[in-house]
């Protein structure tokens, strides 16, 4: 059986300004792609969100470290609105999911993931500028995969190591609605949210 080498795919290219296409509705958000913009955007209470990457981290991550619980994650800021600047961070918890290999990830596509702040929830992470970070916990919504294309399928063989594997590069892109209540019983609405991102799967052979 194949195993993973690594617990996470990841896109960790730099945002590209060329790529971006605004969205005909609203042009402060990118229009939704398939093409590994490495790019992703939403409303939040009508204040617009676009992935960014924060320095030595990445943009997107998906987490399949766990057991059986995949984890989302975006990576971004606000660029307009009272809270202009400010990060905002998505995690996104699938229960029940097992990843051990690309035909695994290849099977969520056209898939949505219902949230129902429970066994599969989202967290939002809210960094204030100068002020200590904040969560919001048990997001309800949900998370579709519409397209998980692979680029490209290349082996490596360490000879130091004597291990094969199998590098993916692919597209993943969908789109995303959340919806989260603050400690003072607050809605906080995510809408229009689209991703589009290029990643990287490391199979052991």
């Amino acid at each position: 059986m194949s195993s993973i080498l690594c617990t996470s795919i990841l896109s960790c290219i730099d945002l590209r300004d060329s790529d971006f296409k605004p969205d005909n509705e609203d042009s402060r958000l990118p229009a939704y792609s398939e093409k590994g913009y490495d790019i992703a955007g939403a409303l939040i209470n009508n204040d617009a969100w676009r992935a960014e990457r924060k320095p030595f981290s990445e943009v997107m991550l998906v987490d399949i470290s766990k057991t059986d619980t995949m984890v989302f994650e975006m990576y971004g800021k606000l660029i307009d609105g009272v809270g202009q600047g400010d990060y905002i961070d998505f995690y996104i918890y699938q229960t029940r999911v097992v990843i051990n290999s690309f035909a695994d990830l290849k099977k969520l596509e056209g898939k949505t993931i219902s949230l129902n702040g429970e066994n599969n929830y989202a967290e939002v992470k809210y960094s204030p500028k100068n002020e200590i970070p904040y969560y919001n916990k048990n997001g309800i919504g949900n998370l579709i995969f519409k397209s998980i294309r692979e680029i490209e399928n290349v082996t490596y063989n360490n000879t130091t190591s004597e291990s094969l594997f199998h590098l993916h590069s692919v597209y993943i892109s969908g789109t995303f609605e959340l919806s989260f209540k603050d400690s003072l019983e607050n809605q906080i609405k995510i809408n229009k949210g689209r991703f589009d991102f290029k990643a990287y799967f490391k199979q052991k052979q």
